[in-house]
């Protein structure tokens, strides 16, 4: 049986989801919040849970509903402004967006890693949908291609977390103060698409 929940005068679909856990986990996606839950956990007590995480669901419904592009109305974002694509297609637009967006997170990962003396062994770009970034152990970055839609210094804030993984790969507090000793603007940089 499909739940729902209103939110901002708007119902959403609540898909639970029962499995051998000790704890609740929420996640939205395609405007859909999916649970999973304890196998002995009731499905009244989890929709009572869910009540008092209204606000946190909110806020995740409008970072999924986030539009970089609109073909119809002839606009797309790039680099956190509004660009209209004229004659143009947006595939057109992005390749010629594409030269500016690479150079501008390898300089920055490039610059951040000679700080940290890392090395990198290479950076590329792919599409992503849940996370910003990754960073392997190997020195490889990874970073996503919807990047190119948002403000250039939340690029930046990125570029810095990423490259300071290559010396934590977790979110201690050395790995923080490392990022801010980087980029003192960080905490308020990285914040800019969250």
């Amino acid at each position: 049986m499909t739940r729902f929940i209103v939110i901002n005068e708007q119902s959403i679909p609540v898909h639970i989801t029962h499995a051998h856990r000790k704890s609740i986990q929420l996640r939205v996606k395609d405007s859909i919040l999916w649970v999973r839950a304890p196998q002995k956990m009731s499905d009244r007590w989890i929709m009572d849970f869910i009540e008092t995480k209204k606000s946190w669901i909110s806020k995740q419904l409008i970072k999924t509903e986030k539009v970089y592009i609109s073909a119809k109305e002839g606009w797309l974002i790039l680099f956190n402004q509004k660009v209209m694509i004229g004659n143009d297609s947006v595939q057109t637009v992005l390749t010629r967006a594409y030269p500016t967006f690479m150079e501008m997170i390898e300089s920055q990962c490039l610059t951040y890693a000679d700080r940290l003396n890392v090395t990198i062994t290479s950076i590329q770009i792919k599409s992503m949908k849940r996370s910003w970034g990754r960073a392997h152990a190997s020195g490889k970055l990874v970073f996503a291609t919807r990047l190119i839609h948002t403000d250039p210094r939340f690029i930046e804030a990125v570029c810095v977390h990423e490259v300071v993984h290559l010396v934590f790969m977790n979110h201690s507090s050395d790995f923080k103060k490392t990022c801010i000793r980087l980029c003192p603007q960080y905490l308020e940089w990285i914040k800019l698409e969250t």
